[in-house]
């Protein structure tokens, strides 16, 4: 009768334990659900958001590249970095053709390549060949800067016939002013004067027109033809952009020079001196702004950390909801386990019952009741294992074995009642069932933990304080009295 009670008790704990876990998914389904619909909208808001940032960081770079350089290099990094390529290329495709643009501007010509082949790769990827043009003419003006002039004209040219395929009449027109550059490197005046006539004709941009003039009085001094290079000179020294005025006013210096009219000379240095001062003010004034931006700068960076914390935040909270699941889970097994701890006591209480009225089989209900003994014993032995492999996992036990590796053969007192009230704590259970079930005394309930963590004789007798022969008799004391337990 008794074993047909264990395995009721047996397959009670089975089915137990399945509805248990059958349970939490049940009731928990819908919460789970709710958590992943609210992760994946949070993801697709944040992608959002990351387009947004990185439109931000690019406006903001634009708007103070000429004067924090630095600033606007970080701005356009930022900008790349929260870009997502797949759902906005056209952004990330400018970002890498105004970075280039800046680091050329400050001689870094192979930083500078290395973006605008990047932005040349990205346009290549796209089936829309709007932004080609302006990618190939990029990568020329580099190999330009890098005195690659063969490569800067085979990019360019690539880069016109593009523009002219799309129609795009900007980009044809800054094609045409690179390759008037281009060629005036290679010493093909007129192939340059050409392309800049081109450009001129083309282009509805004051600016662009009076720097073509600039450019081709500048290519007129070069070949000593110094009537054309004074009246292109003179035509774009009425530039409204005032380094325009300067390099024109500069060149009519050198032509009245060579000319030798003194009275010119005289005219137009004291022209371009009045031009140079103007852009050292300007200059001077443009570096006044040095605090604001950099609070600005400041201000972006404490938004990112709030981002930063934001993220941090939400994965703290999704490992409080689990922690919190497995909680109620292992509650759930505890209480479980103290059910069948009591049915099985009761069980035994009964058979001790009865055997004073059933004396004929008295021997027989005595085994039985042994065995009951055996399992009682077992699953504290089990409960044992359970909590000493736990509390081995764990920064108390690693701290305690620093303790006495550490230690000189005895352990302080404080550090002696700490180790005491960390093996209290995680062997609770265990030590609640021993004291219910044995006869052992705290003490030595306390030995039979340390035991259960695989210390040695001489580390118990550390952390107890006292000598290994006191922990050896208090060992066979033990022993003796769980003589009739399979311990």
């Amino acid at each position: 009768m008794l074993v047909d009670d264990l395995h009721y008790l047996r397959s009670r704990e089975y089915r137990d334990g399945h509805s248990i876990i059958e349970d939490i998914i049940m009731r928990n389904y819908c919460i789970y659900c709710c958590c992943i619909v609210v992760l994946l909208l949070f993801a697709m808001s944040c992608r959002e958001r990351c387009n947004d940032d990185a439109q931000c960081f690019y406006d903001r770079g634009m708007v103070i590249e000429t004067v924090h350089p630095d600033s606007a290099v970080y701005y356009y990094r930022k900008a790349l970095e929260c870009a997502d390529v797949r759902s906005n290329p056209q952004l990330v495709i400018s970002i890498h053709w105004q970075l280039g643009d800046l680091l050329r501007t400050h001689h870094l010509y192979n930083r500078a390549l290395e973006e605008h082949q990047k932005a040349l790769q990205l346009s290549y990827e796209r089936p829309e060949t709007e932004c080609l043009p302006r990618s190939l003419r990029e990568v020329g003006k580099d190999f330009l800067y890098k005195e690659l002039p063969d490569s800067a004209l085979a990019y360019i040219m690539q880069a016109l016939k593009c523009a002219e395929d799309v129609a795009d009449t900007n980009e044809i027109v800054a094609a045409h002013n690179n390759l008037s550059v281009a060629y005036s490197v290679t010493d093909s005046i007129y192939k340059a004067i050409e392309h800049a006539y081109h450009a001129i004709v083309m282009s509805s941009d004051s600016a662009t027109i009076y720097r073509n003039y600039s450019a081709i009085g500048r290519m007129y001094l070069a070949e000593n033809i110094y009537d054309s290079a004074y009246y292109y000179s003179l035509k774009g020294s009425h530039s409204a952009n005032i380094y325009t005025q300067a390099n024109c006013y500069r060149q009519l210096c050198e032509v009245t020079r060579c000319i030798g009219d003194t009275s010119g000379y005289a005219i137009y240095s004291a022209l371009l001196e009045q031009a140079d001062d103007a852009i050292s003010q300007m200059n001077r004034t443009e570096a006044m702004g040095e605090t604001e931006y950099r609070y600005e700068l400041e201000r972006v960076l404490t938004h990112e950390k709030e981002r930063y914390q934001m993220w941090v935040a939400m994965v703290v909270l999704v490992i409080v909801v689990v922690i919190l699941f497995y909680y109620r889970y292992k509650r759930r097994k505890e209480r479980c386990w103290q059910q069948q701890m009591e049915g099985l006591r009761h069980t035994i209480e009964q058979r001790a019952g009865r055997l004073e009225e059933e004396v004929a089989e008295a021997e027989r209900v005595i085994e039985q009741v042994g065995r009951e003994r055996e399992k009682l014993y077992a699953l504290i032995d089990k409960k044992g294992n359970v909590c000493a492999l736990s509390f081995m996992r764990s920064k108390a036990y690693k701290t305690i074995k620093s303790w006495i590796d550490h230690s000189d053969g005895v352990l302080l007192a404080s550090r002696q009642s700490a180790t005491a009230e960390y093996v209290h704590k995680a062997f609770e259970e265990y030590e609640v069932a021993l004291r219910e079930h044995t006869s052992l005394t705290a003490d030595e309930v306390l030995l039979c933990c340390l035991i259960k963590c695989r210390f040695t004789t001489k580390e118990c007798a550390i952390c107890k304080g006292v000598s290994e022969n006191a922990v050896r008799t208090q060992k066979s004391r033990i022993k003796s009295k769980l003589a009739q337990s399979p311990q």
